[in-house]
């Protein structure tokens, strides 16, 4: 389960609401663990996971989004999303 600071939940890959619209809050959620775990994955091992450093510049671009400096190393990128993203098993 995945929680975005501010109070938006994804427990499974749905995106509808119950009255048949779509949650934007809970695609941008998605997109910020996939983003995450592709970056996790490059950094543990060495391996870019797409092409380029997407995963680190998409990172970047989320931090910056939410009006937080990001840093210039992917470990230290890394640490700053987790602490924006309150992560919950």
């Amino acid at each position: 389960m995945l929680t975005k600071k501010g109070g938006v939940t994804v427990t499974a890959i749905t995106f509808k609401n119950d009255d048949g619209t779509t949650n934007y809050d809970k695609i941008e959620v998605f997109q910020y663990r996939l983003c995450l775990s592709a970056l996790e994955r490059e950094i543990a091992t060495g391996i870019n996971m797409t092409r380029g450093n997407r995963a680190f510049w998409t990172a970047q671009s989320i931090l910056e989004r939410h009006g937080i400096k990001p840093k210039r190393t992917k470990k230290a990128v890394l640490n700053q999303l987790k602490t924006m993203l309150v992560i919950e098993q």
